[in-house]
């Protein structure tokens, strides 16, 4: 068989050429269309619930949304686990399934079972699914710059402008907006003025809920014309709403502007977001689709953001931050240097032991098109190019075969013509050039085969380990295929086209070497036992190392930017939060000015709940400067220690050091509040006994060596002011629990009754 196509290559050697030059052609296509990212997404497949409910703490969260949301989900098909997060007014269910189940299918799976789910939620419970994105998906930050703009006219702005035009951008998912204040019309209710009038709370809700509506009342025939009937009962802004008739008094009606104060005032927030130590800040965080390349879409944004700019008023500006392209091309980068100079070490080692130019082209041109045959076969795969599956490939590997069928092709032609005394024939090169092939193929074919083989454990890795090392054994696996082709197909066609010995150059290197190398094996094999012996007291003395050797999964990317999860007491205020996190934004930047470029910090959870987390939580992502412009470290490990220390003299801040895709990674893959590389989990039905054993557990952890910023999840603390209803006494006054409940809930925390709509804009 094997046979037979060297035969044809050879005959049809013009035909085989114009296939490797298709293969040339498809493979730089396949390379333009290739999935590009820094790293392989190792985060599992998981479909993640959010339920917004204000009015909620977290044991009502736990008990009447995130527990019936669990019930509901149990048994989904190729389900691997679920697990949850309840806190005050947000309840997120994260379910994970098997790796080989489609995203779509399983977020089909989850949307039905949550249809039966939302009987069983309380009354206003607002259910979605985050965005079909990962722990690679926040690619590009966007900051709304705008002197003389409040927090809210940018928020504004931002949600209103930017982020419904950033939506549009095919490959992502979401636009997600953080910081800020989200515009409302309030009506601040006077209880005194209420019960003066004989009113409620319960009865401004309901004045409100139903003078808003427009209605249509079909047509009216006038004469010879149809015309539609319509009434318009939409309020327009805030004069409307003061305007709206609560009740009447003595026949007299009462407004609503008589009882309560209108206003423009912002939502309850639950997060924030700072810059620099200097203020706070509106951002908006987009999210890249799962599956997209990465850098294209970054740059379809950016594009984006040059049209979006001009729809922005005067004095407003959008600058980007951590922008993930940046990331990609330098690993790219580093990547491609790689190889590029390992391809070259082989050529040129090729060229300096053939002493042919046109054997060292021919061997050559196996390490491109071996390359270009992997790239068509990670599209065909889905295999991002990243530097796991492109940093393992060994040319040496792949012009193995090559070289040896070239090597033995000259030395055969050489031979011939010294035999016969005379130039070949061009029927005699070819027949010579066909035995060569063949007289090595077998030997040096079975060596790739085995080689290959070598690799194929690695695409039976799963989980976590199969995502990171599949894509590198199935690139590897592929270079190596298209190389074992290439030398029984284009390389014979190429030798038979080009190839012309009329004798072997003699290299002086290996002259030199050879019969040295010859003195040397005659001695070793005369003592074989010493030979033998010493190999083995060798490998024992290498295997007595392994123990004194540190381990870890992988190197650790250098993302060019640190993350730092920063905690203060759980009673703590969110404007106290924000006043702390700058105070150590300035001092870090006051610190390590040549090292730090730009500090943004998240505080708390944005409206959509990405990332859940509590007031008292912050994630402050720092961007570098270059790292050869650096004089307060040497390296990002003593940067992070030096970090710490002043962090550490700050009071009341608990923090810890990771990166900001690795801290994603980490969150996503072991649960929300787990961004360690390690993490102790404590099960229990107590939480008193929980918080106990967790902070012993911290105790014990921090004593063994090599243990950093060793810390536990905080679930107790929060300061609640609870108001236990007397039913004896509401009964007295004919008052249900639903009353008291809704005038503490408008009263306090404010209660959304309907919308205004200012074109296409809703608040």
């Amino acid at each position: 068989m094997i046979e037979a196509i060297i035969r044809f290559s050879i005959r049809q050697r013009g035909f085989v050429m114009l296939m490797g030059l298709a293969l040339f052609l498809g493979g730089l296509y396949s390379a333009t269309q290739l999935p590009i990212d820094a790293v392989p997404d190792i985060t599992n497949n998981q479909v993640q619930v959010n339920t917004v409910m204000p009015a909620l703490g977290p044991e009502e969260m736990e008990r009447q949304v995130t527990f019936p949301i669990e019930q509901a989900l149990a048994g989904l098909p190729n389900l691997k686990e679920t697990r949850s997060i309840s806190q005050f007014g947000l309840s997120q269910v994260t379910v994970v399934f098997e790796d080989g189940v489609d995203i779509y299918f399983a977020r089909n799976q989850v949307n039905q079972r949550l249809q039966e789910a939302r009987e069983s939620l309380p009354q206003g419970a607002e259910v979605e699914m985050a965005p079909v994105s990962t722990g690679l998906g926040e690619i590009y930050y966007i900051k709304l710059e705008g002197e003389g703009h409040s927090l809210m006219e940018r928020r504004t702005m931002m949600d209103w402008i930017v982020r419904p035009q950033l939506r549009t951008i095919q490959g992502l998912a979401e636009v997600n907006v953080y910081g800020g204040v989200a515009k409302q019309f309030q009506v601040l209710l006077d209880p005194e003025k209420l019960a003066a009038h004989g009113l409620t709370v319960r009865d401004a809700v309901r004045a409100l809920a139903a003078n808003n509506a427009n209605a249509g009342g079909a047509y009216i025939q006038r004469g010879g014309e149809q015309q539609i009937v319509r009434t318009l009962g939409v309020l327009d802004g805030p004069e409307d709403i003061a305007n709206v008739v609560v009740g009447s008094h003595d026949g007299v009606p009462v407004l609503m502007g008589q009882v309560g104060r209108v206003t423009e005032g912002g939502m309850v927030r639950q997060g924030a977001l700072t810059e620099n130590g200097k203020s706070e800040e509106v951002y908006a965080i987009t999210m890249l689709l799962m599956g997209e390349n990465g850098r294209v879409v970054v740059n379809r944004v950016k594009d984006r953001l040059q049209s979006i700019q001009k729809s922005l008023p005067e004095g407003t500006r959008l600058v980007g931050f951590l922008d993930r392209s940046t990331l990609i091309e330098r690993t790219l980068r580093t990547a491609l240097t790689s190889l590029a100079e390992g391809g070259l070490l082989v050529i040129g080692l090729l060229f300096l032991f053939l002493l042919q130019f046109r054997a060292g082209l021919i061997v050559s041109s196996a390490i491109p098109l071996a390359m270009l045959f992997a790239v068509i076969g990670m599209k065909q795969f889905n295999v991002s190019a990243n530097l796991m599956s492109l940093g393992a490939i060994d040319f040496g590997l792949v012009v193995d075969g090559a070289v040896i069928i070239v090597e033995n092709v000259m030395r055969r032609l050489s031979e011939a013509r010294e035999h016969l005394g005379r130039d070949l024939t061009e029927d005699e090169r070819v027949e010579t050039i066909y035995e060569g092939t063949v007289e090595v193929r077998k030997a040096s074919q079975f060596g790739e085969l085995i080689i290959i083989a070598a690799y194929l454990p690695i695409l039976a890795l799963v989980g976590v380990e199969g995502k990171m090392f599949r894509p590198m054994g199935l690139t590897v696996i592929m270079a190596l295929v298209g190389a074992l082709i290439l030398s029984f197909t284009l390389i014979p066609a190429l030798c038979a086209q080009f190839l012309r010995v009329k004798r072997e150059r003699h290299n002086p290197v290996l002259e030199w070497l050879t019969p040295r190398y010859g003195r040397a094996l005659e001695r070793a094999m005369g003592a074989r036992w010493i030979t033998v012996g010493g190999a083995a007291v060798f490998v024992l003395l290498c295997l007595s190392l392994v123990p004194r050797l540190g381990s870890e999964f992988i190197p650790e990317l250098d993302e060019g930017a640190l993350a730092i999860q920063s905690g203060y007491p759980p009673s703590m205020s969110l404007e106290t939060v924000v006043e702390r996190t700058m105070l150590m934004e300035r001092t870090l930047m006051e610190a390590f000015p040549s090292e730090v470029k730009k500090i943004v910090t998240r505080i708390g959870r944005p409206e959509i709940a990405t990332d859940p987390m509590l007031v008292t939580q912050t994630d402050s992502l720092i961007e570098l400067h270059p790292q050869s412009g650096w004089r307060e470290a040497r390296n990002r490990v003593e940067l992070q220690t030096k970090m710490a220390e002043v962090v550490e003299k700050l009071p009341g801040v608990g923090a810890s050091f990771s990166q900001p895709i690795k801290m994603r990674m980490s969150e996503l893959i072991e649960g929300v509040g787990i961004r360690a590389d390690l993490a102790l989990k404590l099960f229990g039905d107590d939480g008193d006994v929980l918080n106990r054993e967790a902070a012993r557990l911290q105790r014990i952890v921090q004593s063994v060596p090599g243990a950093a910023d060793v810390s536990f999840e905080v679930t107790q603390g929060l300061p609640q002011l609870q108001v236990r209803i007397d039913r004896a006494r509401i009964a007295r006054y004919g008052i249900n629990v639903e009353d008291v409940n809704e005038v503490v809930e408008a009263a306090l925390g404010g209660k959304p009754i309907t919308q205004i709509a200012d074109a296409a804009r809703r608040f």
